[in-house]
């Protein structure tokens, strides 16, 4: 059986009200610069966008617009009734918050359906796909993604999981058209693609005009940064400060050290360039895409929260295609999510702070009612998190935080580890057996809905102590 309609109203009401709830910096940005782009689209200064919204993040103390043009697009493209309405004004709107943000809750649902249909194109049953969707939709990384740090990362990810539908049906120029277009919305998508090109394209010189392409067209997208010499130099240190995250973890080699990413994602690539006899091409597929932006996030110093959400759907993916280990990968992969919300948590701890949530939902309907013209909210609004700060930063107390963030830490990488080498097998496929997924899909959302609501939570304790 399918998931039922009282249960996806459930799920979806429950997902809504966090989101509503709950406003991260990141957030509040990403609205002004839809608004910064709409601005400039109606005043025919297009080109100019970046030096506007420069200096109106410098004057408002705004991060600055380091996405590249594409993203800023559709940023612009969502943002022009805010602007057309209401001008440039929205720092402590509700409403206009909201709307801004609902273009990540638009292109999750577009991402759900695009789980369903990589589902179907695997020859899975109907029932069993739309279970896939449920669980991608209810997913503890795809909640704290799009509800709490609220950032654009679903732009990538619908990006990226078309170029996989495109994959799957064997429609390599279209794949290639959409990977091409998703690279500039975060490079996430190269890490998925290029370990998939390899293993179906054995010629180099194809292979690296491709790559050549993916590069020269996210350097044209960028072109208009250019005009802003300021902002060229924030690009940088944000591109290099990239690269350096994804090269800083180092295992010991000779008298020096080596990348922990580069040798296992150049492993990925390798296995996959001198693989050509494969007995289930998509149980191959649905691994190298798993594991290449596992490995990806992984070997990151500090991957940011929001970036998991790339790896949610293939784990949704995976519980119904192996669906002769289903319980155990359901099992697996809750608990590993969990650890590493947990560990987010403790690392990102800002991010989840009660002052996230003024001026959202939550806060209007109990906070500003009970406490209006009071200071009480705003003095007590980030005691869990300075509490935490505190900890970090005193020499006693910074191994109480380093031991639990590298607990749940070795939790999320055991359980990524058994998933894909012992569960994601082609012995586990089964595309058509009826199975009631229907306890474990709801008891796993219970405890994702929870955890995920942790913050929230804190945030009515604090406002009414």
């Amino acid at each position: 059986m399918r998931p039922s309609k009282i249960e996806w109203m459930i799920a979806i009401v429950l997902f809504l009200f966090l989101f509503a709830s709950w406003g991260h910096g990141d957030t509040r940005n990403i609205v002004g610069y839809e608004i910064d782009f709409a601005d400039s689209i109606v005043h025919g200064e297009f080109t100019n966008f970046y030096q506007r919204a420069y200096n109106r993040a410098g004057f408002i103390d705004r991060g600055y617009p380091v996405y590249d043009l594409p993203v800023n697009l559709v940023l612009g493209i969502w943002g022009l009734p805010l602007y057309l309405l209401g001008g440039i004004e929205y720092e402590g709107d509700f409403f206009k918050i909201l709307y801004g943000k609902s273009l990540f809750f638009f292109v999750f649902l577009i991402c759900a359906f695009l789980v369903y249909k990589i589902c179907r194109e695997f020859k899975i049953d109907d029932d069993k796909s739309q279970w896939a969707a449920f669980i991608y939709f209810t997913s503890s990384m795809a909640i704290n993604s799009i509800c709490l740090i609220g950032n654009c990362d679903t732009l990538g990810a619908a990006l990226t999981l078309a170029g996989v539908l495109a994959y799957v049906r064997h429609k390599d120029f279209q794949c290639f058209l959409w990977f091409l277009v998703a690279f500039p919305f975060k490079q996430h998508a190269l890490f998925i693609y290029l370990p998939l090109l390899l293993l179906r394209d054995k010629n180099i010189f194809r292979i690296s005009f491709k790559l050549i392409l993916l590069v020269a067209f996210n350097f044209i997208c960028n072109l208009p940064i250019y005009n802003t010499p300021e902002l060229v130099a924030t690009k940088k240190l944000f591109t290099f400060g990239m690269v350096e995250r994804l090269l800083v973890n180092t295992v010991p080699f000779l008298s020096g050290s080596l990348p922990v990413f580069m040798l296992l994602y150049g492993f990925l690539c390798a296995f996959c360039y001198i693989t050509y006899k494969y007995d289930n091409e998509n149980s191959l597929t649905l691994v190298i895409a798993t594991v290449g932006i596992a490995i990806t996030l992984s070997s990151m110093s500090l991957a940011h929260p929001q970036w998991f959400l790339q790896l949610a759907p293939y784990l949704a993916i995976a519980c119904v295609y192996y669906s002769k280990a289903a319980k155990d990968i359901m099992l697996f992969e809750t608990i590993g999510t969990l650890a590493m919300l947990g560990c987010n948590y403790i690392l990102f701890n800002p991010s989840y702070g009660s002052v996230n949530a003024r001026n959202m939902l939550l806060y209007k309907l109990i906070v500003k009612p009970v406490y209006e013209g009071s200071t009480k909210f705003s003095e007590q609004n980030n005691i869990v998190t300075n509490l935490a700060i505190n900890m970090q930063n005193t020499a006693s107390t910074r191994g109480m935080v380093r031991i639990p963030r590298a607990t749940l830490g070795s939790i999320y990488t055991i359980c990524m580890a058994i998933l894909v080498f012992f569960l994601f097998r082609a012995s586990n496929v089964d595309t058509q057996s009826r199975i009631n997924y229907r306890p474990y899909a709801l008891a796993r959302m219970s405890l994702n809905i929870i955890a995920c609501y942790i913050p929230l939570m804190i945030f009515v304790i604090e406002a009414l102590r």
